[in-house]
């Protein structure tokens, strides 16, 4: 029995050392992990900080290929230490912005979104590109969010009128709603994904998209949806000069902002590309292209009409096709334009004009459809603009018309009957007997029933071929 426990006193004597070995070396790993060592930032010392400005536009095909083009160009170039981009815009095209967003979230060249100045607004796309900067910060009296998708079209909802509308009807509405529920998804994921890559409040980036809330800039800081505030670039780039950022590769970067300051315009090409993608814009090139060539066939061989009118056509067809056109509204633009242009050829005193006009802007109201991709249309006040124009050029047209077949023909046979002259050979007065008279630069045979002398003045009657009747006036020249 003695020896059995001391057997056993010798077991745990042996196992008690080495259980305390395995405890240590279980618990070494788990320390290690909970404070990983962190990749040491990179100083690049002092460079060219570039700065752009989305001040007052909308992110589209002309804004969103300038601002990636700037970035492209800012990895290729050693000197650039950091972006700028100051943001005041209304929203924009989604498309656009997811390309904005991807170029800027994979950007090895530090990104700094700042909503500014003061005043200034980054909603609907806004957000996203705010959001998506390697630092974020806002300008006193401003705002960010409302990131909402939008469609056009009436609103879906369980009222009485939807509940009594057609099948067909209701059909297409549960459909765009179905459609709506799918971009919001997507949308709110997207802005999660920024949010969280980006070290902010994916919370309230959900609620700016699924709720259309918005932000001012010191609740922005207190709740992580930016990093700061501050009044201006230059107090910014001061504030976050030494700041360590994380690149998407991995390593870790201290902002240089202290160097030299370059501002970036938008070159002439991505202007003209920003102005064709503007529906409005486009609406206004269609009208121009149809209403020249209108003119160029009703007067052929003015030739600045058709010319211009051309170009602005084919314009126009470059801007319709990066939009969500709706093709009915454009068949009622063409319909109407085509009336209006009509009035030239066949007068109606201004009854088709007014069909067209009514055709033009029903047609221009309805020509781009709102969606999330394009949550503009055309502007309604431009639509009444041409409407109004286009009312005007065709009742004047009609009123000249009108005017020109009332007023006494001046031409051929009808134009002489009324004009005065002199007799240049006597008239013996009889009908077979004639003489001569000068009648608007032209010698004629003429017959009087009275006798006529030569220089006596005249005035024609009627006509009859080549021969005219006259009578006496008063006095001789």
């Amino acid at each position: 029995m003695s020896r059995l426990l001391a057997s056993v006193l010798l077991a745990l004597a042996l196992l008690g050392p080495t259980a305390g070995l395995a405890d240590d070396d279980d618990s070494a790993p788990g320390a290690e992990e909970a404070t990983p060592a962190l990749t040491p930032a990179e100083d690049p010392g002092p460079g060219t900080v570039l700065i752009v400005r989305l001040e007052a536009l909308m992110i589209n095909r002309g804004s969103g290929t300038w601002l990636r083009e700037v970035i492209s160009r800012a990895q290729a170039d050693d000197e650039v230490r950091a972006i700028v981009i100051v943001i005041d815009t209304p929203g924009g095209v989604l498309e656009e912005t997811r390309l904005l967003v991807k170029d800027m979230l994979a950007s090895d060249v530090p990104i700094i979104t700042y909503v500014g100045p003061s005043g200034s607004r980054a909603a609907s796309a806004g957000v996203f590109i705010t959001m998506a900067g390697h630092v974020a910060a806002m300008a006193p009296g401003t705002h960010t969010g409302a990131a909402h998708p939008v469609f056009m079209g009436p609103p879906v909802g369980d009222d009485e009128e939807e509940k009594d509308a057609g099948q067909r009807g209701q059909a297409a509405k549960d459909s765009q709603a179905a459609m709506l529920d799918k971009v919001t998804e997507d949308t709110v994921s997207f802005i999660r994904n920024i949010a969280e890559l980006r070290g902010r409040n994916a919370d309230w980036g959900e609620r700016a998209v699924r709720d259309s809330v918005t932000i001012e800039e010191e609740d922005a800081v207190e709740q992580g949806v930016v990093d700061l505030v501050a009044p201006n670039v230059d107090a910014l780039l001061d504030a976050i000069n030494g700041r360590v950022v994380e690149l998407a590769d991995g390593r870790r970067l201290v902002l240089n902002t202290s160097g030299k300051r370059v501002e970036q315009e938008m070159r002439t090409e991505h202007r003209v590309l920003y102005l064709l993608t503007d529906p409005t814009v486009a609406y206004l090139l269609l009208m121009a292209g149809l209403l020249g060539l209108g003119i160029e066939f009703r007067s052929p061989g003015l030739f600045v009409p058709g010319i211009f009118g051309a170009i602005a056509l084919l314009l126009a067809l470059f801007s319709l096709n990066a939009l969500p056109v709706n093709l009915v509204a454009l068949l009622f633009v063409l319909i109407g334009t085509g009336l209006v242009i009509a009035d030239f050829f066949v007068p109606s005193y201004g009854l088709m004009t007014v069909g067209g006009v009514a055709s033009l802007a029903f047609g221009g109201l309805f020509l781009v459809e709102e969606t999330p991709e394009v949550p503009v249309g055309v502007e309604p006040a431009v639509v009444g603009v041409v409407a109004l124009l286009a009312l005007l050029l065709g009742l004047l047209i009609g009123w000249l018309v009108l005017r020109d077949r009332e007023r006494k023909v001046h031409t051929g046979g009808e134009g002489i009957v009324g004009a005065r002259g002199r007799v240049t050979r006597d008239i013996p007065g009889g009908d077979d007997v004639y003489g001569q008279v000068f009648v608007q630069s032209e010698r004629w045979q003429a017959w009087s029933t009275v006798p006529l002398a030569k220089g006596q003045k005249v005035v024609v009657r009627q006509i009859d071929g080549m021969l005219l009747e006259v009578s006496p006036t008063s006095g001789k020249e």
